[in-house]
């Protein structure tokens, strides 16, 4: 307010009036309400010159003024023209003058005549008589129901995803929160941003109370009047909290206002900050903010439907039909882990989206509704939905029941009593795995999606017709301790008489590749092993023949044979021994920095590279077999040494 007192005086001056070099005191009551802002440029301006004498003051009282003054005197738009519209209506005021921009945005309040003037002393003329100006008229159902429902996409674009778009229509009819989860490309963004075309149509009520919000945050588009069609708003994930919930040093909306009473689209919800989206947890329950400051506190509403996007792991291909993912497991878990549980609570529906094959996309025979054949369902169930709630006070839809409602609505009662006969307990190693209870024909629903057949339920075409009398489902299922027991397993179930379906062809897969692998790496050791033995022997040898007179001589004091070839066989094994010790160190060294760098991608405790006990005595007994058999040849080269050997050499 204070940088206003320039712009004023540059104003007053450019239209021809004059500012007073005295002292000159602008009193904002209530002085115990911050202000804030460019607004009230014109009506300080106004003031001033009433006070000084150079424009005629008596009618100031009756108006409302608001503007943001240029250096030329011009008005620049200004925040909230609708709720200061509503007020001063509210209030008893004759007319609103403000910026031209705003004058459509105001004149939707009936029983105001609202003013729109382009400059300050446009301003003065109509205030003084010289200028007559008509009020700006606009008939606010007309101009409602012109905009009403008016968009730029629709749900024809979208070729299949047949279950998706009912996913959607039901969160739509009961106001749910959603979350799709599919790899790239596969239209999750494209199916998100045709949501509100099948939402219901806005009532004036929601109207006006969207476009006060959006007046407010300074995003309502020039020269418009009235919001008649469901926000969607969709922030980058770079968002900050306050950008995402409001706040400033002066509270202002954030996303999750503006997107009030239409759809707010988080696209890649792992990327976003986790203190950015825990902040979402309050407001999805009580569908309004509250942001508190040390000198003033706001509540703004927050009634947004969520809609969410994500990959299902960094790479996106996890459970992809035609791609293969590169993602570990650590990898994986470590990238959901980034959505908290209790933020994954609030969204309702879970939707896995898989890519539509070329075939389908281009076939004419594929079924494509229009968003206003879904939207006339949701409005249908909506209207059940009013009729059901008139008697509970802020609730208008399933998604705002609570679980005592749920019970209620459906004929159960809220506590009941019943005597239960313990028959049995089932050991602690039947929860091993996770389980769930679900209904049968839920269960029959899956295990012919998973054999191909059919589901009507699920909208599922499957790969040949449903026929009762093929429906034979695993009675359990059998885990052998090794993949070299399936086949053995399988035969003896099937002399019994009991189907049996294995992964055969894959295990031989696994088999051929642990064979092949098995034999290139013992055809390695056993090189390593023949030229380490000739290397190791070839070398005794030698030494042998240099040390022929030592030798010799300690045959010539007394040393016996058995005695001579202990020497050369010792030393081998000391020799073979010291480079097992040496490359045991050099493999914990490896073992250790590999596992380290790849700890992140891996569950806990598991390892990449490790050997057991059992493999460190294979190596050590090879080495030292392979030592004796190099040393047996200097050996016996050292037993046909003579004493005389020595003496002739002397």
């Amino acid at each position: 307010v204070k940088e206003g007192f320039q712009r004023i005086e540059a104003a007053i001056q450019n239209i021809g009036f004059r500012m007073l070099r005295v002292k000159t005191v602008v009193n904002l009551a209530p002085a115990d309400i911050r202000k804030e802002g460019s607004a009230y440029d014109l009506p300080i301006a106004m003031a001033v010159m009433a006070a000084t004498d150079q424009i005629d003051g008596n009618e100031l009282d009756q108006y409302i003024m608001m503007g943001e003054l240029s250096l030329d005197g011009g008005l620049r738009p200004i925040k909230g023209a609708l709720p200061i519209a509503i007020m001063a209506r509210k209030e008893g005021y004759k007319g609103f003058i403000l910026p031209k921009q705003n004058a459509r945005e105001a004149a939707i309040v009936d029983g105001l005549d609202v003013f729109g003037v382009s400059s300050l002393k446009e301003a003065v003329d109509f205030l003084g008589g010289s200028l007559k100006i008509e009020p700006k008229m606009v008939i606010t159902r007309d101009e409602f129901f012109e905009t009403q429902n008016v968009y730029d996409v629709d749900c024809s674009d979208v070729k299949g995803h047949q279950n998706i778009k009912r996913a959607l229509e039901i969160a739509a009819a009961g106001g749910h929160n959603v979350i799709l989860i599919g790899p790239p490309g596969a239209g999750k963004t494209m199916l998100a941003r045709r949501l509100p075309t099948i939402l219901p149509p806005l009532n004036l009520h929601e109207a006006l109370e969207t476009t006060k919000i959006h007046s407010v945050a300074g995003v309502l588009p020039p020269e418009s009047a009235l919001i008649g069609t469901r926000p969607f708003r969709a922030p980058h994930h770079t968002i900050s909290d306050v950008a995402l919930v409001g706040g400033g040093s002066n509270p202002n909306p954030g996303e999750i206002s503006l997107a009030h009473n239409g759809v707010l689209f988080l696209d890649e919800l792992p990327e976003f900050k986790r203190s950015a989206l825990e902040v979402l947890r309050q407001p999805m329950e009580e569908r309004r903010v509250t942001i508190s400051r040390a000198k003033i506190s706001v509540e703004y509403p927050a009634g947004f439907m969520l809609i969410a996007s994500m990959n299902p792991c960094p790479c996106g291909y996890y459970n992809h039909p035609d791609k293969d993912c590169v993602c570990a497991p650590g990898q994986i878990k470590h990238y959901l882990n980034k959505i908290s549980g209790p933020l994954l609570d609030r969204i309702d529906l879970h939707v896995e989206v898989t890519p539509v094959s070329y075939e389908r996309l281009t076939s004419s025979e594929m079924p494509s509704e229009t968003s206003a054949d879904i939207a006339a369902r949701v409005a249908s169930a909506r209207e059940m939905q009013e009729a059901r709630f008139k008697d509970k006070p802020n609730i208008f839809n399933n998604a705002q029941m609570s679980s005592r409602m749920v019970r209620e609505f459906q004929g159960r009662k809220e506590r009941v009593h019943l005597s239960l006969k313990v028959a049995a307990l089932a050991p602690a190693g039947a929860f091993a795995r996770d389980g769930v209870f679900v209904a049968l024909p839920l269960i029959e629903a899956l295990e012919d999606y998973r054999d191909g057949r059919a589901v009507p339920a699920l909208q599922w075409e499957g790969a040949r017709a449903q026929t009762p009398e093929e429906r034979n489902y695993p009675g359990f299922r059998l885990y052998t301790r090794s993949i070299y027991d399936v086949a053995n397993l399988s035969a003896e179930f099937q002399k019994l008489g009991i189907e049996v379906r294995n992964r055969a062809e894959d295990i031989a897969l696994v088999q051929r590749m642990d064979r092949n692998l098995t034999g290139v790496y013992w055809a390695i050791a056993i090189i390593g092993l023949v030229g380490f033995s000739l290397s190791l022997g070839a070398s005794l040898w030698a030494n042998v023949d240099r040390k022929r007179r030592e030798l010799s001589i300690l045959r010539l004091v007394g040393f016996r044979t058995g005695d001579i070839i202990w020497f050369p066989v010792f030393q081998s094994l000391l020799t073979g021994f010291l480079g097992w010790a040496l490359a045991c160190a050099i493999y914990f060294g490896a073992a250790g920095a590999i596992n380290t760098v790849l700890s992140t991608q891996l569950d806990a405790g598991q390892k990449v590279a490790r050997l057991l006990p059992e493999h460190f005595g294979i190596a050590l007994a090879l080495t030292l077999g392979a030592a004796i058999i190099s040393a047996a040849l200097a050996g016996l080269r050292a037993a046909r040494i003579e004493p005389a050997d020595g003496l002739r050499e002397v």
